[in-house]
């Protein structure tokens, strides 16, 4: 998207379960902070946190994970647009990677949400195996996370579950 920020937080996954977090920044950041600054961390550098964080990294790097995400994310949100183009309750489909949002609207003319048909789908899609949120100011966005494990070949277990529950929900 052509936005590079000045600083990134993260944590949660970065360890598998294990507590830590990290700040990324450039380099003139970083220099800033070594002139005249008191670093203290009450829990900082927990050994354990920090091997199983680099493990993590490690298995990232080694098992190519980003590149699969990149392609997996690829073909699903091409699925899922060709889906949209057959049911005109999904009125946009974006992402990046394997973070994918579809607006569930009543009109695609208006774009009006619909929170109630979103819900609805969320559970249909449950109902067959697949877990999905809802999210967005109005309720409306079905919020799709597979796992890093997700690839390509997955993809389409999650369009025919799909394009099952926007079936049945069409039928009604």
């Amino acid at each position: 998207y052509g936005i590079v920020p000045d600083v990134v937080t993260l944590g949660k996954p970065m360890a598998n379960g294990h507590p830590v977090g990290a700040v990324i920044t450039r380099r003139e950041i970083v220099d800033r902070f070594a002139v005249g600054t008191v670093f203290f961390s009450t829990f900082g550098g927990n050994q354990v946190s920090v091997a199983a964080s680099m493990a993590v990294l490690d298995v990232l790097d080694d098992e190519r994970v980003l590149p699969r995400v990149v392609e997996a994310g690829d073909a699903l949100r091409g699925a899922l647009v060709e889906v949209a183009g057959r049911f005109p309750i999904i009125g946009e489909v974006r992402g990046v990677g394997l973070a994918v949002g579809l607006d569930v609207v009543r009109d695609p003319g208006t774009r009006i949400a619909d929170p109630v048909a979103a819900r609805a789908i969320k559970e249909g899609l449950r109902d067959r195996g697949v877990l999905v949120g809802t999210t967005g100011a109005a309720g409306n966005v079905l919020k799709i996370r597979p796992p890093l494990a997700f690839t390509a070949g997955d993809v389409p277990v999650l369009v025919l579950a799909l394009e099952a529950t926007l079936a049945a929900a069409a039928a009604r």
